[in-house]
């Protein structure tokens, strides 16, 4: 006996008078709404998250940035994601102060003794890095030449992005006039 005059239970009868109350109907009642209302939260908060890219678009971002004179003013705008190519649509300004509406394209391929590599990149607009000339057939786009690609895969870039955990929040959905 306590002190207020109630007798002491054991361990055992504390668990079974548990059981009972929520194998009661209340009981069943109150642990199933305890439990849908957790499950609501939880999808509220995954649908809260920002939108996360993939590696494409890290390994893309970054070649970008080493493109750009001032990386600093690049703003991306919007990103189409396909199964082994990603095009960013970005703003920055030039050395004249002028704002610029641009997109690059980057396609990968994953040879199996090399591991992940960029195939090929375009552009919208000349680069010093890009062919003169139109690919045929394509309106004004502009490809990248084959051996800053290949310096860009030699250099082990790609090994270093994936590993150093990039950021891949994509841009907020904006309507541009491009």
């Amino acid at each position: 006996m306590t002190s207020d005059g109630e007798e002491q239970l054991s361990l055992k009868e504390k668990i079974q008078i548990a059981k009972e109350k929520l194998m009661s109907r209340r009981g069943i009642i109150t642990l199933s709404t305890t439990i849908g209302l957790l499950l609501l939260i939880l999808l509220l908060m995954k649908a809260c998250e920002p939108r996360k890219g993939s590696i494409f678009y890290g390994i893309c971002g970054a070649f970008l940035e080493q493109q750009i004179v001032y990386p600093e003013t690049i703003e991306h705008q919007y990103v189409e994601q396909y199964s082994a190519a990603i095009r960013i649509y970005y703003s920055h300004i030039d050395g004249f102060g002028q704002s610029l509406n641009e997109y690059i394209e980057c396609s990968f391929e994953k040879p199996p003794q090399k591991g992940l590599q960029l195939k090929g990149v375009i552009f919208n607009t000349i680069k010093l890095i890009t062919k003169k000339q139109t690919i045929k057939n394509k309106g004004r786009i502009y490809e990248v030449e084959q051996e800053y690609i290949d310096k860009f895969n030699k250099s082990n870039s790609i090994g270093v992005i994936i590993s150093a955990d990039p950021d891949l929040t994509l841009p907020q959905r904006n309507i541009l006039a491009f």
